[in-house]
């Protein structure tokens, strides 16, 4: 289970079909508009937008990052920027297939 709680982004994981759940992990923080999740046979992409500040000019962005757990939110990969330090993207979204 992913889900925004204020500007960061958790993640709960339940090994026993949702009879106990293992404790809360911050995947961001400074979360800004929109985040989405998609898991298939214990494989999880998170998409969010993060605040950031525009190197540039000093202004607010917001940038695209990715996540990615193939052992069903045990572990994490490093977030990847998808989109440049001076965007203004929101509400991303991500789909998951089998292969």
């Amino acid at each position: 289970m992913v889900w925004r709680r204020g500007t960061a982004l958790l993640a709960r994981r339940t090994t026993d079909g949702g009879r106990t759940w293992l404790p809360v992990r911050t995947l961001a923080t400074s979360v800004g508009l929109g985040a989405s999740a998609a898991a298939v046979e214990g494989r999880v992409d998170v998409v969010y937008a993060r605040e950031v500040t525009c190197a540039a000019t000093g202004a607010p962005a917001s940038r695209i990052y990715h996540r990615r757990s193939a052992d069903g939110g045990v572990t994490w990969t490093a977030p990847v920027a998808l989109t440049s330090s001076c965007s203004e993207t929101y509400q991303p979204d991500v789909a998951r297939a089998a292969d």
